[in-house]
């Protein structure tokens, strides 16, 4: 299977990432929200634990939009979307660790995890979005910081830069044509 094939395959399958993007969004709404009422060492809990739901609720809302939400066996970005996810959990002591120093760095501490991992969708998914979706959050992770922002806008502002790009990938991914199934890449249907 060519790269630009295997793209596609990723972004016909998972609805372009979008509802991925978007359940990330509502985890760092969550979070926001709680850490109104909760002390931030348990909002910390709270995004980490509705972090490990965010694929498969994903999953779940790219089927209920009418995609597969898994690629074809012999789709080698397969194995990337693994690692990635890799990524993000062995970052996360880091970031834990930064929350320990300063509760105020964690927010920014995971905008720059996620960004990076954004960075690597860009090639899985073929779009330069993802790419700007990774900077963006980088680059407002060290406003935050800059800035010395409080615990609770950092969560609010990740919720609205993933909400303003699952609204941009949604509509992207709703402008492209269906792919062309070939016998490389068998239906789930």
């Amino acid at each position: 299977m060519q790269l630009k094939q295997a793209q596609s395959d990723m972004r016909y399958a998972y609805y372009g990432g979008a509802p991925g993007v978007f359940i990330s969004s509502l985890v760092w709404g969550l979070a926001a929200v709680c850490s109104i009422w909760l002390p931030p060492m348990q909002v910390i809990l709270v995004f980490f634990v509705g972090g490990m739901f965010i694929y498969p609720v994903a999953v779940l809302l790219t089927k209920l939009i009418g995609r597969s939400g898994s690629v074809s066996a012999d789709n080698p970005l397969r194995l990337l979307a693994f690692e990635n996810t890799a990524l993000l959990i062995f970052g996360f002591p880091l970031v834990y660790a930064a929350a320990l120093v300063h509760l105020e760095w964690f927010f920014p501490a995971m905008m720059l995890l996620i960004g990076g991992r954004y960075m690597t969708f860009g090639t899985m998914y073929g779009s330069q979005l993802y790419r700007l979706l990774g900077c963006v959050l980088a680059l407002s992770a060290y406003a935050l910081y800059q800035f010395a922002a409080g615990f609770t806008l950092g969560a609010i502002v990740g919720a609205a830069i993933e909400v303003a790009f699952a609204i941009l990938l949604t509509f992207i991914t709703a402008k492209e044509p269906p792919i062309e199934v070939s016998p490389a890449m068998p239906s789930d249907a």
